[in-house]
């Protein structure tokens, strides 16, 4: 049964609106910061930083403990640690894209020096 001019109008039709509508939330979900960076000393809250706010943290503890954490519009990643192992360094950068399907999801976690960075997404409409 061959389509009558009708009815791919309607077709086209639905598909822009959709293509639009889809655009249009795309914008939304990029235009911009989406959460809040928490980080913590040995369980007790050290900043919060908005990724709206862009910037580098030092942590520099009593003990000589430093750690670099690096916030970015995009996210946070541990720039730099003075711990023995430095896998909170290998951990990589924390998104609100990324966030749930990484090992440790939200945080970012220096054990030896007891630093924890979490990525408190905001909630996308």
């Amino acid at each position: 049964m061959p389509m009558k001019k009708k009815d791919a109008a309607v077709i086209l039709s639905i598909l822009l609106l959709a293509a639009l509508f889809f655009s249009f939330r795309m914008m939304l979900a990029g235009s911009g910061p989406r959460g809040v960076v928490v980080i913590q000393v040995d369980g007790k809250e050290y900043a919060r930083i908005p990724l709206s706010e862009p910037q580098t943290v030092r942590i520099e503890q009593e003990n000589g403990a430093v750690n670099v954490l690096e916030v970015t519009r995009e996210g946070a990643r541990m720039r730099d640690a003075s711990c023995p192992d430095g896998l909170c360094v290998g951990q990589g950068q924390v998104t609100p894209d990324n966030y749930m399907s990484r090992p440790t999801q939200a945080f970012i976690i220096c054990l030896p020096h007891r630093v924890t960075a979490e990525l408190i997404p905001e909630q996308v409409p």
